[in-house]
């Protein structure tokens, strides 16, 4: 992934809050929001989602962070904003079989991104398609 979109990304996850700790459940969430691998991740009960699943879970909704909001458009298309600063991104996310693809149409060059999406109850992950093995930083919850 190149550094301009990793940083645009950060702009939209990196805010989102963990939840309360305490519950026996917290410490698996923090751990799997947190792994930086995906073998780590699966070890912590993260399980790969087929595109269908995926298109389901994320079709028609809009993620929402602390600072932060994601639409995934029924009609494939996607916008994304940070609300602390003057942020915006369009494009669409087509899947491609199991992978769900991002396209901006705001960042120079409209480069096609497509990740694995694992999910553990109500967050979800995405690998890095930048590093064979590795997730994306940041998680996001339904």
């Amino acid at each position: 992934m190149r550094k301009s979109s990793e940083t645009g990304i950060c702009f939209l996850f990196c805010a989102t809050t963990i939840g309360p700790i305490g519950s026996a459940d917290a410490k698996a969430k923090i751990d799997f929001r947190t792994a930086t691998k995906i073998a780590e991740m699966e070890k912590l009960g993260g399980k790969i989602r087929d595109g269908a699943t995926v298109q389901t879970t994320l079709s028609g909704k809009t993620l929402k962070g602390k600072e932060w909001s994601w639409t995934f458009n029924a009609d494939g298309t996607e916008s994304s904003k940070d609300n602390k600063i003057a942020w915006t991104d369009k494009g669409t996310w087509p899947m491609k079989g199991d992978q769900l693809c991002r396209i901006s149409t705001a960042t120079a060059g409209a480069t096609e991104l497509c990740s694995n999406v694992y999910a553990s109850g109500h967050d979800l992950r995405m690998s890095d398609p930048s590093a064979s093995g590795k997730l994306h930083r940041w998680y996001i919850s339904y």
